[in-house]
């Protein structure tokens, strides 16, 4: 327990020192959302809490794997994962808010090809950007005729429509192994509109009470549109950090 403990906090330290400004942009939020939404101020940290943890928890997942402890990643990797699916199965019967739930098959088939070639070395190629691409649009047309035909709540706005494509398209680049480039530009437009349309989501809510727009269409604060804003924000902050300074080496060693 206490080596869990001391990896957990050393996990946090990490993340802490390298995204500080997210904790300041979070405070506002939450500021905001004690302002105009006093009632679910106690659910929505609560679930962007919970929602940290099982973040953690995957960089816990990730420093195990580089540590070759597999078989402790895998554990983190199946916690974090219950966690993520009970935040958002709790806010879709909370809220009906459940396109947050919606790739989370493509999720488990990305998890498992993962497991089986950083674990076992063997790469289940049935798992790959076409199958999961296929699967994502035949889920994404269910839901869509469940729409029009039963008048199912889901999609109800742009934003959501962004968000959940972004969440699709970033399960979709999990699922590429040996093509990192292919990967990085498919994480990256999908940690793109998660930012926009969790954002989107997150400005609907807040500006809807105050009077500023949406009121035919009024949405609530349920957490996950925070954390699906800021969380996959600072992986896309990382990643264009990351691309920066390669080209920038790259074209240093160009010119000498």
């Amino acid at each position: 327990m206490s080596e869990l403990v001391s990896m957990f906090l050393t996990e946090i330290k990490s993340f802490t020192k390298s995204n500080w400004w997210v904790f300041i942009v979070y405070i506002i939020l939450m500021v905001c959302v004690k302002v105009i939404y006093p009632e679910k101020f106690l659910s929505a940290f609560i679930i962007t809490s919970f929602h940290f943890i099982a973040d953690i928890f995957i960089m816990m997942m990730l420093s195990a794997y580089h540590n070759s402890n597999y078989k402790q990643g895998a554990y983190f990797q199946i916690f974090s994962m219950l966690l993520f699916f009970a935040l958002k199965l709790h806010v879709g019967f909370d809220s009906g808010n459940w396109h947050f739930l919606t790739a989370d098959l493509i999720y488990v088939l990305a998890a498992i090809k993962n497991y089986t070639l950083d674990v076992k070395n063997i790469e289940i190629k049935s798992i790959n950007i076409y199958t999961t691409t296929l699967l994502s649009l035949i889920v994404v047309s269910i839901l869509i005729f469940y729409k029009v035909q039963y008048g199912w709540e889901i999609f109800v706005h742009e934003s959501t429509w962004l968000t959940t494509s972004g969440i699709f398209l970033f399960a979709i680049s999990l699922s590429i192994t040996g093509n990192e480039s292919s990967r990085f530009i498919f994480s990256i437009i999908a940690l793109f509109l998660m930012v926009i349309g969790a954002g989107w989501e997150t400005y609907r809510a807040l500006s809807t009470q105050l009077g500023l727009g949406f009121i035919n269409d009024p949405p609530e604060i349920h957490g996950l549109e925070l954390s699906y804003f800021l969380l996959p924000l600072t992986v896309l902050v990382f990643n264009i950090k990351s691309w920066t300074s390669v080209d920038k080496n790259q074209a240093s060693l160009i010119k000498n």
